[in-house]
């Protein structure tokens, strides 16, 4: 027996605890035959180091401990596609959450027996299955972005591992060796202080990995806006093209009329009319968004309604204006799609107020939205590589040190946002 549990108790403990963290990963070529190899050697490395060699011998335990917790990230390493700093960072987690079960375990079963007068083996098959629960609900679950993507830097990560090893397996160790036989208080003492550093060890972890996500986000944003403003120079060139071309082919249809069918003439000169029918601000950059929505929002029987005065936009950059109300635009359009024809509807609206600006868009939406951190998700399966549409307008009102609500009332998705503004600035 070690540690009141045994031997594959202990290495399936490990697996489960593992599994927690990596079952998102993208796994490498030949995953199936990687993994089996991998549980195999790890099964057999398992019983070789913790059932084979007397109990009380610390440097061993220590020893022993340390090899298997190096063996599980190799195999980390192996079976998925992951650097060093992400395989430390699955292993800390999961040799964190496999010891405090343990711990707890064994708490528990000692305060049974202290009661009951008897050792109740079999309750360890029912208090540890329970304490994955708790485990999953509290923290694994929450890892649903195990992205790659996500980097932890290999210092921090091996500090980490180095601090979860001494207060799991060397104090422990060197602990149970020297009060065995001892008093059960203080060594119910010793391991509550140990589950205190091990549950400590694996927040300092988890809030790692919420900066990592915040991160990624970030710098996924800053990706998407330096391509927007880039877009922005190309799509002005563009615009400018086909204002000068669709002007000079309203002139040459009108002058030609009498010699082509007529039915022809009048669906040629709609389709010219779209390039001039877009609405006009005092803003270049915003007449680019309308510019660029108003040629996909009549294809796709969207109705567009426009109240906008953009006097007041010219302390913000072209870029972040374009970002700003390229993706709001974006967002609405491609929820309304989910509608009938008759409900495909979007509004928008440009004022000043004294001091701000005020943005309001407004559309009807299909469905239950889900929120995280205040901002909707997005419902396309991939969320690696969507929903950074909504994070770079909350990103983008922050910089400006404006506010951002969004309302859902009666199946209505609308955002408000006010930017604060120099008067001298944008005049």
């Amino acid at each position: 027996m070690i540690d009141g549990i045994t031997v594959y108790n202990f290495y399936i403990e490990m697996v489960v605890a593992l599994a927690f963290f990596v079952f998102r990963i993208p796994r490498r070529s030949m995953f199936v035959c990687r993994l089996v190899g991998t549980l195999a050697v790890l099964c057999g490395l398992c019983y070789l180091l913790l059932f084979t060699v007397p109990e009380f011998n610390v440097i061993w335990d220590i020893t022993r401990y340390i090899l298997l917790f190096a063996a599980f990230v190799a195999g980390i390493l192996f079976c998925w596609k992951v650097d060093i700093g992400q395989a430390l960072f699955c292993g800390i987690a999961g040799y964190g959450v496999q010891h405090v079960i343990c711990k707890l375990n064994v708490v528990l079963r000692l305060l049974i027996s202290m009661f009951s007068g008897k050792d109740l083996v079999w309750m360890y098959y029912i208090i540890t299955p329970i304490l994955y629960v708790l485990i999953w609900l509290l923290w694994g679950r929450r890892a649903k972005n195990s992205s790659t993507s996500f980097h932890f830097t290999m210092k921090t990560q091996a500090g980490l591992a180095i601090a979860l090893l001494i207060c799991t397996t060397v104090v422990s160790q060197v602990f149970d060796f020297e009060f065995s036989g001892g008093s059960l208080n203080i060594y119910l003492a010793f391991v509550a202080l140990d589950i205190i550093f091990a549950v400590f060890i694996l927040i300092v972890q988890f809030n790692l990995y919420i900066f990592a996500e915040m991160r990624h986000d970030m710098a996924e944003v800053e990706r998407i806006h330096h391509f927007e403003t880039q877009q922005l120079e190309q799509t002005k060139e563009m615009i400018d093209l086909i204002n000068v071309k669709s002007h000079d082919l309203k002139h040459q249809l009108l002058r030609l009329q009498g010699g082509i069918d007529e039915s022809e003439a009048t669906e040629l000169l709609k389709t010219i009319s779209l390039y001039d029918s877009t609405v006009k601000t005092e803003n270049e950059a915003l007449n680019v968004v309308l510019m660029r929505k108003n040629l996909t929002i009549s294809e796709e029987g969207v109705s567009f309604t426009p109240i906008i005065d953009a006097s007041s936009l010219g302390f913000m950059k072209d870029g972040d204006i374009y970002s700003l109300f390229g993706n709001l635009l974006d967002n609405a359009t491609e929820a309304v799609q989910k509608l009938p024809e008759g409900r495909r509807s979007v509004t928008l609206i440009v004022k000043n107020i004294p001091g701000f600006v005020s943005v309001h868009i407004e559309n009807e939406f299909a469905g239950e939205l889900k929120f995280k951190g205040g901002l909707p998700q997005t419902s396309k399966a991939d969320k690696t590589i969507h929903g950074f549409g909504m994070k770079s307008i909350s990103m983008l009102v922050k910089k400006y040190k404006g506010t951002l609500s969004i309302d859902t009332a009666d199946n209505v998705f609308s955002v408000d946002i006010l930017l604060p503004h120099n008067e001298k600035q944008s005049n």
